[in-house]
């Protein structure tokens, strides 16, 4: 992985809090739904950390042009203004969205089981086609994309700085175990799992091939 990890730029990436999909068992992908009471309050709590802890720090914030992003990214940005620490304006990037489930979003997670489809899924994501479409395939060259963009927006004052990412669940196993330097197999590695609001921090020197270290981050 290599890189002068001294002059690393530190990512930090969230997932969105809690939707009516989440609590539904349904599947979301790029369909749009809502933060519940629970998924507001995850939010919130990730923002009071995030506003003592990191906001002083943050230099660029990048989010998902979908609702339950962006109502995340309000929430903590809110709690930031409350203490005099407004984060820089967002980049909405549309690559930055869930990855795309065709036939499948809206539909609950207990009729794909009943059906069979979910673990055929699981056992073989990488591989699993929906209609004539790959979506890990795409959501996997999407994140590697979605990289190679933001690392190219950085500016010179942003080396000692943070970055903050606000998205999606699947989205975020894939840009964190590409960071790294995996192949598209890791996907299944629970390690890249993120739940609701949860926050990671990726170290990735400017001139490295792939980041050197990925860890929780307690909230």
């Amino acid at each position: 992985q290599g890189g002068d990890k001294s002059s690393s730029i530190r990512y930090i990436f969230a997932r969105h809090g809690e939707t009516d999909f989440n609590a539904e068992g349904r599947i979301q992908g790029c369909l749009e739904s809502r933060l519940t009471l629970r998924g507001l309050e995850q939010a919130a709590i990730l923002g009071h950390y995030i506003a003592m802890k990191e906001s002083k720090a943050i230099s660029q914030v990048f989010c998902s042009p979908m609702i339950r992003a962006r109502q995340t990214l309000a929430i903590i940005n809110g709690t930031c203004v409350a203490i005099g620490q407004r984060l820089p304006e967002a980049a909405i990037h549309y690559d930055l969205r869930e990855i795309e489930l065709g036939e499948w979003q809206g539909q609950l997670k207990s009729e794909l089981r009943e059906s069979g489809e979910w673990q055929k899924w699981q056992n073989n994501p990488e591989n699993f086609r929906l209609g004539d479409t790959l979506p890990l395939r795409n959501l996997w060259e999407r994140a590697k994309n979605n990289w190679q963009f933001i690392r190219g927006e950085l500016k010179t004052d942003d080396m000692k700085k943070t970055i903050l990412i606000v998205a999606h669940g699947a989205l975020g196993r894939c840009m964190i175990a590409s960071a790294l330097g995996y192949d598209i197999d890791s996907f299944r590695n629970p390690n890249f799992a993120l739940d609701n609001c949860e926050l990671v921090e990726i170290l990735w020197s400017p001139d490295a091939p792939s980041a050197h270290s990925f860890q929780r981050v307690t909230t």
